[in-house]
């Protein structure tokens, strides 16, 4: 548990490093116990002036704690910086939409966006909208620089279209938005899939 942590944190200390390395040292702890090694964490680096490197999965932990920050994705570096670079990198805030396709018609006549192609293109005219893309679960997530302005223009010219918005939520961007951006959803769930496919063909060959 945490006193485990804090034991092998300090069997570290003995020799008075300069730099310290540590490895998911929160990893299986409870919120409470997460939080005392934070402080102690802190109480390293601002104090005795040492130098911490750690290996976290967990992002706010890295949030928290790091001045700056690599994200790896099979053992490579895809982005680094400070947490706040991390974040402004993604370009502004988080638009998420639910959108619901139907048979009617638009308020100028006209027809419908085809298909997540046309949604696409339709969402990217709005003022403030630089990214669109859609989510393993089907929502849109949307990059806006002023996600206040541009979501009443996002209902408004996906209402034009004959669409129906069943959800809209915006936030600012995390860390786990962060390393979403830069490992990819959909290569994870891909990878699940096929591991997941081979195991079964496993099982049939065993059967066999």
């Amino acid at each position: 548990g945490g006193m485990r942590k804090r034991l092998d944190i300090a069997g570290g200390l003995i020799h008075r490093p300069e730099v310290l390395f540590l490895d998911e040292p929160t990893l299986g702890l409870d919120v409470q116990t997460r939080r005392r090694i934070w402080d102690y964490i802190r109480l390293l680096r601002e104090r005795e002036g040492i130098t911490v490197f750690m290996t976290t999965h967990y992002m706010e932990e890295a949030d928290q704690l790091c001045d700056r920050i690599a994200i790896m994705d099979h053992g490579r570096i895809v982005a680094i910086g400070t947490p706040s670079e991390l974040k402004a990198g993604i370009g502004g805030d988080l638009l998420t939409v639910d959108i619901t396709t139907g048979r009617r018609g638009t308020r100028d006549g006209g027809v419908q966006p085809d298909g997540d192609g046309g949604l696409q293109d339709l969402l990217l005219t709005v003022p403030g909208i630089k990214q669109a893309s859609r989510a393993s679960d089907g929502r849109w997530v949307l990059v806006a620089d002023r996600g206040e302005e541009a979501a009443p223009a996002v209902l408004e010219a996906v209402g034009r279209h004959g669409l129906r918005v069943n959800y809209l939520a915006m936030k600012k961007p995390t860390l786990d938005d962060v390393f979403l951006h830069y490992t990819g959803r959909q290569l994870r769930e891909d990878e699940g899939q096929e591991d997941f496919s081979r195991r079964r063909t496993g099982l049939r060959r065993a059967r066999m």
